[in-house]
């Protein structure tokens, strides 16, 4: 069986204890890359948008969630 291993989401990377540095994106083309891999094999999506993980469990994708490049 073939196992994938896709990442998708922003990220955010603490400055000081009020400011972060990240970006915009939400992961949406990884969740769809995901999904369309999932009948090849076993799919892990690493995201940081908790929509996408309760999506992919619907559908049968395992999912870690980050948040830092630290996770």
């Amino acid at each position: 069986m073939r196992q994938f291993l896709i990442t998708a989401g922003n990220t955010r990377e603490r400055i000081d204890d009020v400011r972060d540095w990240g970006n915009i994106f939400t992961g949406t083309t990884g969740f769809n890359i995901a999904r369309a891999l999932l009948p090849l094999g076993h799919v892990t999506l690493l995201t940081s948008n908790a929509q996408h993980i309760e999506k992919a469990h619907t559908v049968g994708i395992t999912t870690t969630r980050f948040q830092s490049h630290a996770d």
